[in-house]
């Protein structure tokens, strides 16, 4: 397993950027303020390198700049289950400030790069900066409302509907970063996008056949376009799935109950 190395006092500084990283009304604000204090380190990993490893000791907290990434555990007979996949403003690392270590791999799916943050600066800025500590604690209850999230599609929802809400959660994940809610790329693989939904490979790609089938969906390769949105919006709209508000506007958005 290659893991690469962690930030150190040489990290590069950035620049302010233009783009969203932070869920939160201040996002620009957000971010700009952490430049000014220094606070945000950068790295660029390519595609199957490792960020953390489980068991790792925990020396601060990532955001994910640009790119994917899947976090993972590994069960005993060795095989992974993915609890996660990670896009451009997620947060990383979570898992490991309880205990001082991780429980959980990350590895990168596509080039991507990261900020650092590391645990003194994060635990001065949790101290003194209210903007920072605001957005911080949305972050973790964001993170925290997708694991039941997860929950509820592993235990509720149809093979079908559990394709629907993952193709959805990738066109909202792309909306907030400014990109197209129709036209996806799917960094991950089908055998990965299986096993973060407790499904079979060929369950996935059956179910994927049958949307291009009915246009909803047109899949090149991993590019998959949506046709018809609200077709597999209907798709959650079932009677298994009223632990779903589903609201339709100019950017489509899912927001799972509490």
């Amino acid at each position: 397993m290659k893991i690469s190395h962690i930030f150190d006092n040489n990290s590069q500084i950035c620049k302010p950027q233009a783009t969203k990283y932070f869920d939160s009304e201040n996002d620009h604000s957000f971010q700009n303020h952490c430049f000014e204090k220094q606070l945000l380190s950068h790295r660029v990993y390519h595609r199957g390198d490792f960020l953390i490893a489980s068991n790792q000791r925990f020396t601060g907290l990532y955001i994910l700049r640009t790119g994917t990434a899947k976090t993972y555990t590994l069960l005993k007979n060795g095989d992974e289950q993915i609890t996660k996949f990670l896009h451009a403003g997620d947060w990383l690392g979570f898992d490991g400030m309880n205990s001082g270590f991780h429980d959980l791999n990350v590895q990168f799916l596509e080039t991507s790069s990261v900020y650092f943050i590391n645990k003194l600066q994060l635990t001065g800025m949790l101290k003194k900066d209210e903007l920072f500590t605001r957005n911080f604690i949305k972050s973790m209850h964001n993170d925290l409302n997708q694991f039941q999230s997860v929950i509820v599609s592993l235990t509720q929802l149809s093979s079908e509907q559990k394709i629907a809400k993952f193709l959805l959660d990738i066109s909202e994940k792309q909306i907030a970063n400014g990109k197209s809610k129709h036209n996806l790329i799917l960094s991950m693989s089908r055998t990965d996008i299986a096993n973060y939904l407790g499904m079979a490979l060929e369950t996935v790609s059956r179910i994927l056949t049958d949307f291009q089938r009915n246009n909803i969906i047109s899949v090149n390769n991993r590019r998959v376009s949506i046709l018809d949105y609200q077709r597999l919006i209907d798709k959650l709209s079932d009677k298994n799935c009223s632990l779903w508000s589903l609201r339709l506007d100019g950017n489509t958005k899912l927001k799972a109950y509490n």
